[in-house]
């Protein structure tokens, strides 16, 4: 797993942030071969279709207390639907 964040705005560039974010979007997906990734909300009404999935989790700041903490957790453990649907079924014991 690696962390690569999108911070905007970049100094010297005016502008809407959404072609940027398409961008490099784009680009660490391509370049890491990258098949999920997580957006906080704010980020997330923002991100272009890209064809991968993204989790979405509250904006940082929201998750400040332990029952905050343990839902994302849950949350993040949780499969996705692209796993949920490709995933073989159990095998059945004879």
């Amino acid at each position: 797993m690696k962390r690569i964040e999108f911070k905007w705005p970049l100094p010297g560039v005016a502008g809407a942030p959404e072609p940027a974010l398409g961008a490099f979007l784009d680009k660490q997906i391509h370049d890491f071969a990258v098949t999920r990734a997580l957006a906080t909300a704010s980020a997330a009404a923002k991100l272009p279709p890209a064809g991968i999935d993204f989790i979405t989790i509250p904006d940082l700041a929201q998750i400040d207390g332990p029952d905050a903490k343990r839902a994302l957790w849950q949350q993040l453990q949780e499969p996705s639907a692209g796993e949920r649907e490709g995933a073989a079924p159990p095998k059945k014991e004879p």
